[in-house]
């Protein structure tokens, strides 16, 4: 739900489930053909005429019907085609509308668009956009948008029939500018009857019953959200955005509201704001999926035409009107911009339109949120402009020019600012940043490999994190181009001037030549490959881009029609143009010296308007222990870093190929002599033919055995047209770290992420190929596997396999810096866990549950402190055996035998490993457990205090369940092996064949858990009133015997106790039977289940993993029969097989919970195992008068700093507004 109002995520983190280490890398998704339309003019009733000569068919049937249906306000339509050739101005050629797009206005106001989208096939959404959102809220209604969201669809009885019968995914959400209601399910053919439940749920949120009852079950359930919401990366994010929009109201209108506002509301309250906002003529409805257009536009015409208008703009309160909506952008732009003003940057008051009002003052331009719960720092600089619509070639070449530029500075950033540096170097001078990439370079001699990095401070990359955007919010009313940098604590210095220098750098010197290539052809790839795809996007991903459109009045088209315009456009783009768009996107962290110099220098009116651009600045300051930094001294080094020399950047030498020429000739070389000395194939089919999977979109499996041990799963999927994803599994992952090198593996694998060096290649030379080439590649550790991930278009299957061959060959360096940048990560990852009431209380049941097990748990600084570079080398090159690699291919390939030349060449020469030392560890392992019996006094109910300046609580009941393939942690198995029919197979029918099957545990496990959340949601938050929402998850495992559950509900610190109690008590009184699962819940649930399976089973990662364990020993019981088998072992699940397996998940017994954790059922009793094997705690943060204190204290002498360095202060000042 996005109530938060949080723009993006401030620092990516490394994941922090036991033992995942994924690098999160910033990747550029350059977009062309799906760029960010922006707002501007109305253009309607310009269009107006032109629409109704041209309405469909549809409408006039509409029409004839007896509703008269007008063209939609707010969606501009181009029915021009492009031209052959550029003959005219850019700006004067539009964009082509998408052609199956159709709109219109119903008489009582209501706008809606209809697309037919069969990605993927028999599924259709509605979404009904209510313009009405926090930012629409007068003083006293903080948070009333939200409240108004929740009672307006949680007590609408259509909605509980939509879900009965449809077994809809269906739900709501509330943000600065709109409240959007959706439901998602089966099309079901030609019926029109999901739909029209669909509709008659969204006519009931316009006619809302607004009752007492649901009044106040709804406030409760959203005071237990705002706790619930309250995280340190929540109130962090707030800062952000109240910092970036100081000067207009969105800085005090966060959708989640003010606690005093919410328990104030009375029902009228409620009503009025419902009766303001809730009309027909301030909505939008979208339908989107597989239905018939036609059908679908005579469906609302006849479902929601009768909802009564209600509401002219004249009728609004006159304190709304007068103090919300006049001189906002609102008002003169777009309905669906949050009625605010901005102070933009680089415009001058002078030049605000006609009739806009001013912004509020800015109590200056740097920011500070500081608080002991931060664990890294983080600076943000920002600049706001105007949004415009995306109608015309000329506004689609403004937004490539924009991409191209923001790709090039985001690569610069992750390529060539990476190295080492010393905490205690330097700060000031004049040293050029590229330091940083001359460290990279030191050679291996000169860098001891034995060496341990530091943890802690001393030594370090500048950046955990960086990434640069340029982004157009409708949510926001404006543009934003944004740098966003975290860094460890100590490092921050070189974070601010590293990333100060290059925006600079590129501002004043551009891209170059061939920076400009690579970027251009990317667009061209990139806008291609969506065309190729564009039947197959989803209708999430529709909808989103018809908002975007509505809300910024752009044209909405067909990916293959962008293509073309985009290929026209990029044939069209100069050096010199990117140049100075590069210029104009920076200019705000420029000085006037910087200016004169760019490519705008030239322009002596700019010249003049440089004071006009100034960044807006937000640091985020960690204030635990003496650390701090005072406004004075950020200042000083943003001063310092806009006003150092700066040169412009050299030409990188990008590879054509990763395989230089010799060492291809060396691998055609070894596989003439394998094949000649070889009594067997290189590579072995295992099936006379391929295998049919039954899945439209990846029709065939094959599987391949490689004499060096490898093997190979290979699906011609065609999901995604001309793109290919493989993935690289290895069993083994955290469970084998030896105890003396614990994270060896995790951060082996993350160390390898960040290097990528092999001969004859540098690593940047790596990696700008792979960007050239959109090659994504991820390294991860988890509990049990050792991954690579590789996507790539399906042309350059060369490529990625060569990546696999020198990985496994263990030709890829792993380098120092590389492991310090790991280790930086990892320490980045505890010390949040240890700041974070959720994932802290999280660790200690692990724990707990564990035994101690340091591998399930966060890598601490004890842990990474002692890893050298030796021991995550050797952690990573045990996995890297041949004997033990199982690769997965699926990818738009011509046919599953084209690939095997490829295969032979690049993975068939391979050599051989030796018996692999981790086999023996991957077979029967089981997930770590504590000793039975051991402590479990004091194992439930525990209080887990944790002090912070807000109160939240979190309670959360973990134990033990059967792995996805029904294994429990002591090797007993709830699958019945050795049933089946006398043909050898297995009547899904009949219980005892069933339960027999493979696949059995996996498909009742999952759809176990959405009946669980369905009835703790009913019990906790419907009857109760405990909780805003209340979870069940497996954490299921594939080849480890066992697997953790965890269970978690968010209450206010006097209820969650009991909240905890009721939660136990629900699960256990259907794990009893006391409380049944019924047939409809499964088949809802098996909806639910099989609806996220088809719509991800268009992916090429989704298919690898699918195939992922196959042909490992170590998962015995997954085949390739998988793939085909799963759709009907779900559509064969009863709902005694979900008991079934519930009864093998630990349960606190009833005297567990009835004594809150002080009386437990003695050892041999029935329900001994289940408090033995389970824990539980409430976990509330309550006021801390120290951190507070701290807090103050921090403030004080940051004032008191501020005041004695005035001069100091002056001059940064003078710096900051050039």
């Amino acid at each position: 739900r996005a109530v938060g109002g949080c723009r993006r995520t401030a620092g990516r983190r490394v994941r922090r489930t036991a033992g995942d280490a994924t690098a999160e890398r910033a990747r550029v998704r350059m977009r062309a053909a799906k760029g960010d339309p922006q707002a501007g003019g109305d253009g309607a009733s310009v269009l107006s005429s032109l629409l109704q000569k041209l309405r469909p068919s549809g409408m006039q049937a509409a029409a004839k019907a007896g509703v008269d249906i007008v063209p939609h306000p707010d969606l501009p339509i181009s029915h021009a085609p492009l031209p052959e050739s550029l003959v005219h101005q850019l700006r004067d050629v539009p964009v082509p509308s998408h052609p199956d797009l159709v709109s219109g206005t119903l008489p009582n106001g209501l706008a809606f668009v209809i697309l037919r989208n069969q990605s993927p096939p028999g599924r259709v959404e509605a979404h009904l956009e209510v313009f009405s959102g926090a930012a629409d809220e007068l003083d006293h209604e903080q948070g009333l948008a939200h409240v108004v969201e929740h009672v307006s669809y949680m007590g609408n009885s259509a909605r509980e029939r939509l879900l009965q019968q449809c077994a809809a995914q269906t739900n709501a959400y509330t943000d600065f500018h709109h409240t959007v209601f959706y439901a998602s399910m089966d099309s079901e053919g030609a019926s029109p009857r999901p739909l029209r439940l669909a509709l008659l749920a969204l006519r009931e949120v316009l006619e809302a019953n607004l009752t007492a009852t649901r009044l106040e079950q709804e406030r409760a359930a959203v005071l237990s959200e705002m706790t619930m919401v309250n995280t340190i990366e929540y109130r962090t994010e707030c800062a952000l955005l109240a910092a970036l929009h100081a000067e207009n109201r969105l800085a005090r209108r966060f959708p989640i509201g003010l606690e005093e506002c919410i328990r104030s509301w009375t029902l009228e309250d409620v009503a009025a704001y419902h009766a303001r906002h809730y009309c027909p003529s301030n909505a939008v409805l979208y339908v989107v999926g597989d239905v018939d257009a036609e059908n679908a536009r005579t469906l609302i015409a006849d479902v929601l035409a009768p909802v009564a208008r209600r509401r002219t703009p004249g009728a609004l309160a006159p304190e709304y009107a007068e103090g919300v909506l006049a001189g906002s952008l609102k008002q003169l732009q777009s309905r669906a911009f949050p009625p605010i003003v901005h102070a933009f940057t680089g415009e001058a008051p002078a030049e605000r339109p006609s009739g806009e009002l001013a912004p509020l003052p800015r109590d200056g331009l740097l920011s500070v949120f500081r608080h002991p719960l931060l664990q890294g720092f983080s600076l943000h600089v920002f600049s706001k402009t105007r949004i415009t619509p995306l109608l015309t070639l000329a506004d689609l070449k403004r937004v490539i020019l924009q991409r191209i530029v923001a790709a090039a500075l985001q690569i610069r950033f992750n390529v060539t600012s990476r190295g080492a540096l010393h905490a205690s170097e330097p700060h000031s001078g004049g040293a050029d940043s590229s330091t940083a990439i001359q460290m990279e370079h030191e050679t291996q001699e000169q860098q001891s490999l034995s060496s341990t990095a530091t943890v802690g401070g001393e030594d370090g990359a500048a950046f955990n994190f960086v990434e640069f955007l340029q982004m157009d919010s409708a949510r926001e009313a404006c543009a934003v181009a944004s740098l966003d940098m975290v860094s460890a604590r100590e490092m921050w210095p070189h974070a601010v001037r590293l990333g100060v220098h290059e925006m600079r750098r590129i501002g004043v010197h551009g891209v170059t030549a061939s920076e400009l290539e690579r970027y251009t052809r990317a667009v061209l790839q990139d806008s291609q490959q969506l065309a190729a795809q564009s039947d197959r996007l989803s209708n999430a991903d529709q909808i989103q881009g018809l908002m975007e459109a509505v809300a910024t009045r752009s044209i909405f088209a067909h990916a293959s029609d962008l293509h073309r315009a985009t290929s026209m456009v990029v044939a069209d783009i100069t050096l010199e143009e990117v140049n100075r768009e590069a210029a104009s996107m920076c200019r705000h962290v420029m000085t006037q010296a910087d200016l004169e110099a760019s490519p705008l220098g030239a322009d002596a009116r700019e010249r003049d308007r440089q004071a006009l651009f100034e960044p807006l600045v937000v640091a985020c300051v960690p204030t635990s222990g003496s650390f701090d930094i005072t406004d004075a001294a950020l200042r000083d080094a943003i001063a310092a870093a806009q006003l150092e020399p700066i040169e412009a950047s050299d030409e990188v030498l990008v590879p054509e190929e990763l395989l230089d020429s010799k060492s291809k000739h060396a691998l055609l070389e070894a596989m003439r002599l394998l094949e000649a000395q070889s009594s067997s194939l290189l590579v072995r089919a295992l099936f006379d033919r391929p295998i049919s999977t039954g899945i439209t979109s990846a029709p065939e499996l094959q599987q391949y055995a490689l004499t060096n041990g490898i093997r190979l799963n290979v699906v011609r999927a065609i999901g995604q047209p001309g793109r290919a994803h493989l993935r690289l599994a290895v069993p083994g992952g955290r469970m084998v770290e030896p105890t003396n090198a614990v994270g060896a593996v995790a951060v082996g694998a993350r160390t390898l992420q960040e290097g990528g060096a092999f001969e004859p290649w540098s690593r940047q030379q790596v990696e700008l190929f792979c960007v050239d080439n959109m090659i994504q590649v991820e390294v991860g550790a988890s509990l049990e596997f050792l991954t690579l991930d590789i996507g790539f278009p399906v042309d350059l299957l060369p490529s990625a396999l060569t990546l696999v061959n020198r990985i496994v060959e263990k030709q890829v360096r792993l380098e120092p810096d590389a492991l310090l940048r790991a280790k930086q990560a990892f320490e980045q990852a505890a010390g949040e866990v240890e700041r974070s009431l959720e994932d802290s209380a999280v660790e200690q049941l692990l724990s707990q549950l564990s035994g101690g097990n340091p591998r399930v748990l966060s890598i601490g600084a004890e842990h990474l402190s002692t890893l050298t570079l030796e021991q995550v080398d050797a952690a990573v090159s045990e996995h890297l055996n041949t004997e033990l690699c199982e690769i997965s291919l699926a990818g738009d390939i011509d046919s599953l035998e084209s690939v095997l030349p490829d295969i032979k060449l690049y993975l068939g020469t391979i050599r051989a490993s030796p018996a692999p030392r981790l086999g023996a560890a991957c077979t029967n392992a089981a997930v770590p457990t504590a000793t039975a019996g051991a402590g479990t006094e004091q194992r439930h109910f525990q209080r887990i205090e944790f002090d912070d300046t807000d109160e939240r609580a979190i309670a959360f009941l973990a134990g033990m369940a059967p792995s996805w393939w029904g294994y429990m942690s002591s090797g007993e198995s709830l699958v019945e092996e050795g049933t089946a029919t006398s043909s050898g197979e297995l009547d899904l029918d009949n219980q005892a064949h069933r339960r027999a099957h493979p696949l059995f545990a996996s498909t009742a496990s999952a759809l176990l858990q959405e009946v669980l959340n369905r009835r703790l949601f009913s019990a906790l938050r419907e009857t109760e009133r405990l909780t805003y929402d209340a979870k069940f998850n497996i954490l299921g495992s594939d080849r480890l015997h066992g697997a953790y559950y965890l269970a978690e509900v968010t209450a206010a610190p006097d209820t969650v106790t009991r909240a905890l109690q009721l939660m136990m008590r629900t699960l256990r009184s259907v794990q009893s039977g006391e409380r049944r699962i019924y047939e409809d819940n499964v088949r809802n649930a098996r909806k639910s289940v099989m609806s996220r399976h088809n719509a991800e089973i268009e992916k090429n990662a989704y298919v690898c993993e699918l195939c992922m364990g196959m042909q490992m020993e170590c998962m015995p019981r997954k085949s390739a029969s998988y793939l085909r088998e799963l759709p009907a072992v779900v559509a064969a699940m009863r709902p005694e097989d979900l008991v079934h397996v519930l009864q093998r998940v630990a349960l606190p017994s009833k005297a567990c919970e009835d004594s809150l954790g002080a009386v437990l059922t003695p050892a041999g009793a029935p329900d001994a195992d289940g408090d033995a094997l389970t824990v539980s705690c409430v976990a509330v943060s309550s006021m801390s008068e120290q951190l507070i204190a701290d807090l103050e204290l921090s403030a004080d002498d940051v004032a008191m700093a501020a005041h004695s360095s005035t001069a100091s202060r002056s001059a940064s000042s003078t710096a900051l507004s050039h």
